[in-house]
């Protein structure tokens, strides 16, 4: 781990949709703002252009979907999906390892979480719902912590078990950034 911040590098897997984009973008902004070599790692998703604007950084594209409920032939396809995203960030992580990853829920983390997973990239996941998402959940168990911003988040039922490592103090970036915001427009 480098000693000098500025050559801490953090990825933030924050792709999808914008409840999960604009906070991690947020937090990217607030780290870099800091220092800190960030990158954001996206599904690629037509949707998430237009929020980056103003973003410096670099940007990873990791082609991803969501995982439907139940089982169709749609799940199956899906988890393909998801394997060969897996793959591609293991690859990519591999030349160019981050010092630690963030991972900001939606299907778009698993790829990114699971390989720094496998290579020893510390991972923290936030939370910023009530009711966990069920990529958070997944991913908890190979997570180093889990930031979340209620102090007693339910799991959704059917999921399991809230993990011990979850970390009740986490406010969502883009509330602060909003609330500067109205401030600023008041």
């Amino acid at each position: 781990m480098p000693t000098d911040p500025s050559t801490f590098r953090i990825a933030v897997s924050c792709g999808g949709t914008g409840g999960h984009v604009f906070p991690g973008l947020a937090t990217a902004q607030a780290l870099a703002e800091r220092g800190r070599q960030v990158a954001l790692w996206l599904s690629g998703k037509k949707v998430e252009a237009p929020s980056l604007a103003g973003w410096s950084g670099p940007v990873v594209s990791v082609p991803s979907e969501g995982f439907p409920s139940g089982f169709s032939l749609r799940s199956v396809r899906v988890t393909g999906s998801l394997l060969r995203a897996v793959w591609l960030c293991y690859r990519r992580m591999r030349r160019d390892p981050p010092d630690a990853l963030l991972g900001m829920g939606s299907y778009s983390s698993v790829g990114p979480v699971l390989a720094a997973r496998a290579l020893r990239v510390p991972v923290v996941l936030h939370e910023a719902n009530a009711v966990p998402g069920r990529a958070v959940l997944f991913l908890s168990r190979f997570a180093d912590a889990v930031a979340i911003a209620f102090p007693e988040p339910r799991a959704s039922s059917g999921t399991g078990r809230w993990p011990s490592r979850a970390c009740p103090s986490a406010r969502s970036p883009a509330c602060a950034s909003s609330r500067a915001s109205w401030r600023r427009d008041a």
